[in-house]
């Protein structure tokens, strides 16, 4: 068995690269225009209502950057939500919490009922 020199995949033919890796070609991204496109979509976008954005919180270090992104860098007006699956542990529950009363957002929960939920985990 073969393996490609660069991401040690298999390889079922004589080349010692894979075709993923042959073909690859790096994104050459405008990190800074992306910035001001963002930017500028956000500035259309506010005071159109009561809040210029809901960001999803989950308690995790993403969602809780993107929150603080948005609240205190772009300004905008935003409504946390957070989706409680019963899977979110107590920590990041703390971090919710202290997320939304450090950045003053507004913030919601959303709850089903145990039981619809877990059938629809059995579903699925």
């Amino acid at each position: 068995m073969k393996r490609c020199e660069k991401c040690i995949m298999r390889i079922y033919d004589k080349e010692t690269i894979c075709q993923e890796c042959e073909n690859y070609k790096p994104l050459s991204i405008d990190w800074r225009q992306k910035e001001r496109e963002f930017r500028k979509i956000c500035d259309l976008k506010k005071g159109k209502g009561k809040y210029d954005c809901i960001v999803l919180l989950t308690g995790g270090k993403d969602s809780s950057y993107v929150l603080y992104y948005m609240a205190k860098i772009i300004k905008a007006r935003v409504l946390a939500y957070t989706w409680d699956n019963e899977f979110i542990r107590p920590i990041a529950w703390e971090n919710i919490k202290n997320a939304v009363e450090c950045l003053k957002c507004d913030y919601r929960v959303h709850r089903y009922d145990k039981e619809k939920l877990k059938k629809l985990y059995r579903a699925t």
